[in-house]
């Protein structure tokens, strides 16, 4: 989550702890089914089981999927202790490759890692004086090898305003401080200092901080996920306090050896040569091995800290010890089995380790049988207490507390933005032990989970002297005089871990003719395009034009973007032929694009790091081409053996490509795959394609699409005969004031463009329309111009106009990000110009994609989400309003949109 959604978090959970209602008299607090029933937009799954007895006491949703968060780490923790033991502990060896003489070593120091989350900087000090009592001086380099693990830093759909953050470091198999680094801030008399911790100049740090007056502190710390450059910007008041930030680093085994060849400097080792890192390095007999404690005190840091970084070393431990490859992939093999050895042999899915990833689905029942199995375990009893002890230590200590739970709960907790859990192990009034999972998705006010959580917990410490475990009125019930034929499509059994959102509406008539769940929030994916189609076009008009804008200085060209998502190349066809038509032949000076009219933000919070390779995930900049995106062309090569041939379209030389492809004779196994360096255009291509005349296309997003668009621009000209100097460079920057605009191209109408954008789906257009938006409504602040933020405003206030309860997360306008919690009530408002009593202006009927007979609208479909919004048409002409939204595990996507064409067959035929 965002540094922002952390510090909200943070600020919830500690107001949590001295205004809410924790210690409500337990005869207050009313049945489990009534407490599940009123949350308003929370989705809830509850599983109780009492072990001392051997049965469920209480169940709700219990075999609906949600996303765990850190209850996630239960998984690793059990699974970790059952491969490895509770004695495992883990090693760094230090390899001497040169003889010792006199003190000296002729050669170089190998440090090799094997995945010890818990090494320290006093660790490597303590390796620095163990070396020397044999070594005064190095005459080599020390050099760091973490190839026990593989190269994948971070877990799969992890997102990228995550990872300057410490609970987002990077994996790697020799890591120091769990790779991240504090940073103290402090107002000085003339600038604000800034400390770091551990002191090191492998992190390079840049202050642009402002003094003022008062107590404030508005500070911005910012670190590219390809560099240890850190910029801490913003403004700190002279009598403010300190502010303390912890920040990931790059590259981990480097940081390793920068900071031991500093300690070995202290220790007064000399080492004449820089640090450098290798892979699969073989020393002789280890001049010394470092141990981690017992994995018994490692799990319970884990646990009680919530510490990601040690749960996602844990799973590339197992991956390299029990899977025979420190990978994610063969890490969640290893779980996997142990899950089915558990009982536990399908119908979940995992992404990593440590819960930060969006991609992982349980159900409460699932985890509360794990918690059930692990009693019979000889380790139960370390990790049971690794968990977190109400009211007395870890993430727990300032929760229940004064309650009969303070001591006595011991769970796991989990939050991030819209996500809350908890499961662990409670005592029951009568001494009973109850195992309980209580999971919350789709919680706009974080600390209403929590307050739930807590009276639930409340109930289970005071059963059974207590009533409210009886299963009453139930809770995910639909309605309306469709419930008869649609309810058995969504409870069919290969839906029965998703939990679904539906609202069904005559337009004509204004009735809802069917309804489950429909004021939850749900992560809708691409149909949040159809409430952004509706604000832009109620915001611009229909006839607004995008245009792209040229500048002339007699030396410099300036190109002025407006955010335009259509531009393609023939279309600078027209502005090199105004350039003519003005007489100019020659550009002596740069052609500067100007991309000022957006803000810098390349992606959406909430978009996963690991997919911004894709063709459908440009990053968004004021001027773009070819939708921020290269198309890759692929075909066999000349003869077997040989590398495939590789073009890109448009030809650029600012595409790098690195061609690792081979022609086969046969079918391969590995076919041809594209990955780009992020950061760069740097895209390297492996895999292999068969002789036998096969070929294919891949598109690929470019990194700036605004020195994209310079290059493409270049050539242009040149082809077009206008003379650009050897010397001009391509750069960005600012249209001066007052030179004359030499030339203007405009796009098609707004609705022509939305109308493409929902019928291709197309996430480049939905971004670079929020964020025009944003630039368009310019009451907003400078900070917040040309921003996804300040456009949104716009779809926020669509809806709240509607009529319809405003309260909803979106980050984005396409629904890409993993961030956005929509409800179908709310999403209802995108396609029924009627919907909440809002006027008809802008009726997206006409423009919705048609799906089939009588059906138009948008289809979407991500793991473990799928999402129809739109309008159908029955036999005789009326028109509904339709929103399905679909959250949870499938065996079989198919399911997804198998279930929904069910329902609108439902729709059309009355």
């Amino acid at each position: 989550m965002s540094k922002v959604i952390h510090s909200l978090l943070s600020i919830c959970l500690i107001l949590q702890f001295y205004i809410l209602p924790v210690h409500a008299d337990h005869r207050s607090v009313r049945s489990l089914d009534s407490l599940v029933h009123d949350l308003k937009e929370i989705r809830a799954g509850i599983a109780v089981y009492n072990l001392t007895k051997g049965e469920y006491l209480y169940r709700s949703q219990e075999h609906k999927s949600f996303v765990p968060a850190s209850v996630h780490k239960l998984i690793i923790s059990a699974a970790t202790l059952d491969s490895l033991g509770s004695d495992y502990r883990y090693k760094t060896g230090v390899y001497a490759l040169g003889p010792i003489k006199k003190g000296v070593l002729e050669g170089d120091l190998l440090v090799k890692g094997y995945g010890d989350p818990s090494l320290t900087e006093l660790d490597l000090r303590t390796i620095g004086q163990q070396l020397k009592k044999d070594i005064r001086e190095i005459h080599g380099r020390i050099l760091t090898d973490d190839s026990y693990f593989d190269s994948v830093r971070l877990g799969r759909g992890w997102t990228w305003d995550d990872e300057r953050w410490y609970y987002s470091a990077p994996i790697g198999a020799l890591s120091v401080e769990r790779n991240r680094v504090k940073m103290i801030v402090k107002p000085g008399v003339n600038i604000a200092s800034i400390h770091i911790e551990p002191k090191t100049n492998y992190v390079q740090m840049e202050n642009l901080i402002k003094l003022e007056g008062g107590v404030e502190k508005k500070l911005q710390f910012e670190r590219p996920y390809h560099s240890n450059h850190i910029k801490v910007f913003g403004s700190l008041g002279r009598k403010a306090g300190a502010v303390e930030e912890e920040l990931s680093i790059n590259e981990p085994a480097l940081f390793v050896g920068s900071l031991l060849r500093k300690q070995l400097g202290e220790l007064g080792i000399k080492v004449t040569k820089d640090v450098q890192k290798v892979t699969h390095a073989k020393g002789d007999k280890p001049l010394l091995v470092h141990y981690s404690k017992p994995l018994s005190e490692l799990v319970r840091h884990l646990n009680k800290e919530s510490d990601n970084f040690y749960a996602e070393m844990f799973l590339k431990t197992l991956g390299a010890t029990v899977g025979g490859e420190g990978s994610f992939t063969a890490g969640l093999e290893v779980v996997q089995r142990y899950l089915e050895r558990m009982g536990i042999p399908k119908g979940y899915q995992l992404a990593d380790g440590s819960g930060l990833s969006r991609y992982n689905l349980i159900t409460p029942d699932q985890m509360v049988t794990l918690l059930r199995q692990i009693q019979r375990k000889p380790y139960h009893e370390v990790f049971e207490e690794s968990l977190p002890y109400a009211g007395v230590d870890g993430t727990m200590r300032r929760r229940l507390m004064g309650t009969p739970a303070m001591g006595n709960l011991h769970a796991k907790t989990g939050s991030m933005s819209g996500v809350s859990s908890l499961a662990g192990y409670v005592k029951a009034a009568n001494g009973d032990k109850l195992a309980f999972c209580i999971f919350t998705n789709g919680d706009y006010h974080i600390e209403d989970a929590r307050v739930f959580q807590d009276q639930v917990v409340h109930l289970l410490t005071h059963y059974p002297n207590v009533s409210g475990f009886e299963k009453g009125k139930g809770v995910g019930l639909s309605s309306g005089p469709m419930a008869a034929r649609i309810d058995p499509i969504l409870d069919q059994e290969g839906l029965k871990q998703v939990m679904m959102g539906v609202i069904i509406q005559s337009i004509d008539k204004g009735k809802v003719l069917y309804a489950r769940n429909a004021e939850k929030l749900f992560t809708p994916v691409a149909t949040t395009k159809l409430l952004l189609s509706r604000a832009a076009l109620r915001t611009l008009g229909r006839d607004y034009r995008f245009k792209t804008e040229m500048y002339w200085d007699k030396k410099n060209l300036f190109i002025k973007g407006y955010g335009d998502p259509s531009l393609k190349i023939h279309d600078l066809d027209s502005l090199v032929s105004q350039l003519k038509a003005k007489g100019i032949r020659n550009i002596q000076g740069d052609l500067v694009l100007d991309e000022g009219y957006f803000n810098d933000v390349r992606y959406p919070w909430g978009w996963s790091g690991d997919e911004e390779d894709r063709g459908d995930h440009a990053e968004t900049s004021a001027i773009a081409i070819e939708e921020g995106s290269v198309t890759l062309h692929y075909e066999a090569g000349r003869y077997p053996g040989a590398a495939a041939i590789i073009s890109n379209e448009p030809k650029t030389d600012m595409i790098k490509l690195h061609n690792q492809t081979t022609t086969s004779f046969f079918l391969t196994d590995h076919p041809i795959s594209f990955r780009k360096e992020r950061g760069t255009n740097h895209v390297v291509a492996t895999g292999s394609i068969s002789w036998m005349g096969f070929e294919g296309i891949e598109k690929m997003a470019v990194h700036d699409p605004a020195l994209y668009f310079g290059t493409i621009l270049k050539k242009k000209l040149e082809d077009a005969g206008i003379l650009v100097n050897p010397t001009s460079r391509i750069r960005k920057g600012s249209t001066p004031k007052g030179d004359p605009k030499i030339a203007e191209i405009k796009s098609k109408p707004l609705i022509d463009l939305i109308t493409y954008m929902l019928r291709t789906n197309n996430n480049h257009y939905a971004e670079m329309l929020t964020k025009a938006l944003g630039a368009f409504t310019n009451h907003h602040s400078q900070e917040d111009k040309g921003s996804t933020t300040a456009g949104l405003q716009q779809i926020y206030k669509l809806v709240s106009e509607s009529g319809v309860d405003h309260k909803f997360d979106l980050y984005d306008g396409s629904g890409v990000s993993h961030y956005n919690q929509l409800s179908p009530e709310q999403l209802l408002v995108g396609v029924d110009h009627r919907a909440g009593g809002a006027s008809g202006e802008n009726n997206m009927e006409g423009i919705l994609p048609k799906l089939g007979p009588g059906v138009r609208g948008l289809y979407s479909e991500a793991e473990g989400r799928s999402s129809f919004s739109g309008v159908v048409t029955n036999a005789v002409g009326e028109r509904f309003a339709v929103v399905l939204l679909f959250n949870g595990y499938v065996k079989d996507t198919s399911m997804y949109r198998k279930a929904q064409q069910q329902i609108l067959d439902v729709v059309r035929g009355g």
